[in-house]
């Protein structure tokens, strides 16, 4: 019996339990079939709305509770441009704690039995140049220069004069701004997914023609220093080669900043393209302009599920093609499956009508000690740990199914019954107590006995599987 009560006063000490999603967090949820879309009015104020069919939208809070009936969790959201505004979002899983807290009462609990049981861009200049080509605002000076000392030296090299002038670099430089500029305006313009696929194809066309000039420029810069350096100079003249080079050297430099700059936006384009491809690849199957933001494919009564929503504000620079975050809030959505009954673990005083037969031992007439049947010994009053199972529903008045193992002299009772909550963590319950009752084996009331060792010996507990009862009064412990 000793062994029972230490286990009874750890069952009891495990009561007390820290539930993130307990029972009053269930009463307050929301029930959902299978999915929640949300919709952003900023980022500040965002609706949500429960399945496909509802259309009455409701206020997502900082801390919100849905309760599932499908094996599997949407989270959807309306058409979002990422210019403007994004949607993070990140879970964790946890052990439910009520169903934790169950399955450990009810472990212990079978296993009190069998223990007990066995024990119990610039413009183009306008020159004068041999031909129709005009020259790069860079290179102005160097035809001046040159040409007032040697008039007819572009004249004489004719090649280096036709690669310098199909270099084209500031009308490129000037056009490729201006369709960056385009491209990425075009992305900011979409407003929903519909869009997306044709925005970014006509982009990338547009892209095409700029990797095209891009390659252009380069290639002309290459050959006219190809040119250059086939030019044969008099040994007088190597100033004017070492100038030339020098010139086309800073109008390179240009040149490469110009292809930093042009591969850098692209890679900008391309990950902000990205975020509206990634859109578009979740969108809803058959409900236009909503995308997946997360989901949950493995519901079950054993875990619970908190996602992180994160909604951020966007401030995008067109200039620098850069965005970053302006503003952001969050908010946490906590899921869990939807289950007939929400366990608690609760303790309480309990009445019940039970008796244990005693035994013991009287002389005969003879004066010979005998077995006797004493006075049964009253076990009414009794403190009892259990597991109430309260019926998930709406209902005004709490009514729950209770399972609960509490103490007596020799063996656990074990109570089954229901009950309802009267008031806030105040319940009233009633019914039947089952346990085990002394029960002579080989000897009988009358035999004769050495004394009380050999009636203890005799004794054995059998399990009655008739019904006593119990009225009960408890307090809800579960910090919740």
């Amino acid at each position: 019996m000793r062994n029972f009560n230490i286990l009874f006063i750890f069952l009891l000490s495990y009561v007390p339990i820290a539930a993130q999603f307990g029972r009053n967090e269930i009463k307050k949820s929301k029930t959902v079939e299978n999915d929640v879309t949300i919709a952003l009015k900023s980022i500040y104020e965002i609706m949500f709305y429960l399945d496909q069919k509802c259309k009455s939208e409701k206020t997502l809070m900082e801390k919100n509770y849905f309760q599932v009936k499908s094996d599997e969790y949407n989270l959807y959201a309306n058409f979002l441009n990422p210019l403007e505004f994004t949607l993070n979002t990140s879970a964790k899983s946890f052990d439910d704690e009520l169903f934790v807290a169950s399955k450990e009462f009810s472990t212990s609990s079978a296993e009190s039995i069998i223990k007990l049981q066995t024990s119990g861009k610039r413009n183009k200049p306008i020159v004068n140049p041999p031909s129709n080509l005009t020259l790069e605002p860079q290179l102005i000076e160097m035809y001046l220069v040159i040409t007032g000392q040697k008039k007819d030296f572009f004249q004489d090299n004719e090649q280096f004069w036709d690669a310098i002038g199909e270099i084209n670099y500031s009308e490129y430089n000037d056009t490729i701004k201006s369709n960056f500029d385009l491209i990425f305006n075009n992305l900011k313009a979409i407003k929903n997914i519909g869009e997306i696929k044709k925005t970014t194809i006509d982009n990338q066309k547009k892209l095409e023609g700029i990797s095209s000039m891009v390659e252009k420029v380069n290639r002309g810069y290459k050959e006219a220093l190809k040119q250059l350096d086939e030019i044969e100079f008099e040994l007088t003249d190597f100033y004017f080669k070492s100038y030339i080079k020098g010139k086309l050297e800073e109008l390179g430099k240009e040149i490469d900043e110009f292809n930093l700059i042009t591969k850098d936006n692209a890679t900008k384009y391309e990950k902000l393209e990205k975020l509206f491809k990634e859109i578009e690849s979740k969108e809803h199957t058959s409900i236009t302009n909503k995308f997946s933001i997360h989901k949950i494919l493995d519901l079950n009564q054993e875990k619970r599920h908190e996602i992180t929503l994160k909604a951020n504000k966007i401030n995008f620079n067109n200039k620098g093609k850069t965005i970053k975050i302006d503003s952001s809030k969050t908010y946490i959505i906590n899921v869990r499956k939807k289950t007939t009954f929400i366990p608690v673990l609760s303790s309480g005083v309990l009445y019940t009508n039970l008796s244990f037969p005693q035994y013991g031992t009287a002389t005969n007439d003879a004066g010979e000690t005998i077995v006797t049947r004493t006075e049964d010994e009253e076990n009414e009053i009794t403190i009892a740990t259990y597991l109430n199972l309260y019926f998930n529903n709406n209902s005004k008045t709490p009514a729950f199914l209770q399972f609960g193992i509490g103490p007596s002299k020799e063996k656990p009772l074990f109570f089954l019954g229901g009950g309802a909550e009267l008031a806030p963590n105040f319940t009233l319950s009633g019914g039947m107590v089952f346990t085990w009752f002394p029960e002579l084996n080989d000897l009988k009331v009358g035999d004769l006995v050495t004394g009380t060792t050999m009636i203890e010996d005799d004794i054995s507990f059998d399990f009655n599987i008739r019904p006593k009862f119990y009225l009960g009064i408890s307090i809800d412990l579960t910090k919740k």
